[in-house]
């Protein structure tokens, strides 16, 4: 890994230290050279995620309706595309199966070598929850955003991975941290209490990221 860590920031919130960073030319150049190729190609398949566009967070982190522009397209890796905390917070408990990295078959899928084994092995997981990759279409309107939210809502310590294949004028909003720029092989490292949301870009037609939810 030639990584250049941009800042650390070790954030309490509520007496409990939270993890928080954001590390630069987190692969090798030929490690992203090869993800954005894929990513960018015909034979990377993307499924349409409506879920994104009917609910978003208040204050209080409950769902509520909101009419979002940009649309969502998935490619998973692992998971079932579980529901996430803002789209049906009632079904998040502390009682969701997990699976174990080394005992992963969904390493033998297409593309895992190229899109999610160099990233999970600069982290020592213990459990593997989700990885899917998410392309996210451009809206002309600033600030819009897909609504605050927790990818996960556990009763134990796991972090949330966001690593942006392209860089655009989007950003990532996370709690107590603020805006975080979309920039080519950045990485961001949060723990997974910390709520964030997704601001949608204006400038280009298609912002791209791998998102990861791990506890180590």
């Amino acid at each position: 890994m030639l990584s250049t860590i941009h800042f650390i920031n070790q954030q309490e919130r509520h007496g409990e230290k939270m993890r928080f960073e954001v590390i630069d030319n987190f692969l090798t150049k030929e490690q992203w050279q090869a993800q954005h190729d894929l990513v960018f190609s015909k034979k990377f398949l993307w499924s349409y995620n409506p879920k994104i566009n009917d609910y978003s967070t208040n204050s209080d982190n409950e769902a509520s309706f909101n009419n979002f522009k940009s649309l969502l397209f998935q490619h998973w890796f692992h998971g079932e595309g579980k529901p996430n905390s803002y789209a049906l917070p009632h079904m998040m408990d502390d009682n969701i199966m997990f699976t174990s990295a080394s005992d992963n078959p969904d390493t033998k899928q297409p593309y895992w070598d190229i899109m999610c084994q160099p990233i999970l092995d600069e982290f020592p997981i213990k459990k593997l929850l989700n990885i899917r990759t998410n392309l996210y279409t451009w809206w002309h309107e600033t600030d819009n955003n897909s609504g605050t939210h927790r990818d996960y809502e556990l009763g134990q310590p796991h972090l949330t991975l966001i690593y942006y294949i392209n860089g655009s004028n989007g950003a990532t909003w996370f709690e107590g941290q603020g805006k975080i720029e979309k920039k080519a092989n950045r990485i961001v490292i949060a723990d997974g209490k910390l709520a964030h949301r997704c601001i949608y870009q204006t400038d280009i037609e298609a912002q791209i990221a791998t998102n990861i939810n791990i506890i180590v």
